[in-house]
């Protein structure tokens, strides 16, 4: 039933699989991820505060950038 279903992820515009892996890697966020990550774990931030500083955060480097 599912054997084709990878058979055509591209649609018709010659990616490969890999695809998905060949941009380049965003530093910030993983700055971003990390900085989230210590102020719900360590510093014990709640949930809600570290989702809305991480949209800020993106849009001030967007902004900067």
């Amino acid at each position: 039933m599912f054997s084709d279903v990878g058979a055509d992820q591209g649609h018709g515009s010659g990616q490969t699989p890999a695809a998905p892996f060949a941009g380049r890697f965003e530093w910030f966020s993983l700055l971003v991820m990390g900085a989230a990550f210590l102020a719900l774990w360590r510093y014990k931030i709640g949930v809600i505060p570290v989702i809305g500083a991480c949209p800020l955060a993106g849009l001030g480097y967007s902004l900067v950038v």
